[in-house]
């Protein structure tokens, strides 16, 4: 198997608190990384919304992400 980074983001800190969406996306990307033969070695997460001009800036989980895969 290959490793892959796991990357979660909601848009508000009440989904962050319920973890609901947070949830369902590691599931999904679990699953996907199951039938693609990778296995998510490391996890990073946002909870921002869309909203503002550079993602970088405002998303450090996402910064952390493509940092860790480059």
């Amino acid at each position: 198997m290959k490793d892959a980074i796991g990357y979660l983001r909601v848009s508000t800190q009440e989904q962050g608190r319920s973890g609901l969406g947070l949830a369902a996306q590691r599931f999904d990307i679990e699953r996907f990384g199951k039938r693609e033969g990778l296995s998510v070695t490391s996890w990073h997460r946002d909870i921002q919304t869309g909203a503002g001009k550079d993602a970088i800036l405002l998303r450090p989980g996402l910064a952390a992400a493509l940092k860790e895969a480059r």
